[in-house]
């Protein structure tokens, strides 16, 4: 093996050549380590909810709407939230930004947004985009919780 490996490749080459290989593919690891973070959230919707903490499915215009999560996270984490609301026909509400911080743990969080008055019936479907950073060089990460709907009827007259 030796004279065949001598014959073929100079030692003078080949060792070089191979510790660099070794010493750039654990570089590269450590690298994908600090640049690829992972999703720390776990969420499971818990449903909507009115201004007095009671269950509700349908709102007026006009009506405040709460959205109730279970948000879980298996590391302490900072985040920013880009909520909206989306039409039927693929019409997109955007809604009061905001930021938060996670520690380690599960809870409970409400998020409460005013519907506007002029706001068609029909059904609409709450979404939230999250921003946030889990990896060492503070590349910023984001994730979309899952979606949730609610129905919008008119007002008595």
């Amino acid at each position: 093996m030796k004279n065949l490996l001598n014959k073929h490749v100079p030692p003078h080459i080949f060792w070089p050549s191979f510790l660099l290989l070794i010493f750039g593919g654990m570089a590269g690891a450590i690298l994908s380590i600090m640049v690829v973070g992972s999703n720390p959230f776990q969420v499971t919707n818990l449903g909507t909810i009115n201004v007095a903490g009671e269950a509700q499915t349908q709102f007026h215009p006009g009506d405040v709407v709460v959205v109730r999560r279970q948000v879980c996270t298996d590391k302490g984490v900072t985040l920013t939230f880009y909520p909206g609301m989306r039409s039927g026909q693929g019409v997109l509400f955007a809604l009061p930004v905001g930021a938060s911080r996670f520690a380690q743990g599960c809870r409970e969080t409400l998020y409460g947004f005013v519907l506007p008055a002029q706001i068609l019936p029909g059904t609409y479907t709450y979404q939230n985009l999250v921003q946030y950073q889990t990896n060492w060089i503070g590349r910023d990460e984001a994730n979309v919780y899952p979606p949730l709907t609610f129905e919008v009827v008119a007002n008595d007259h």
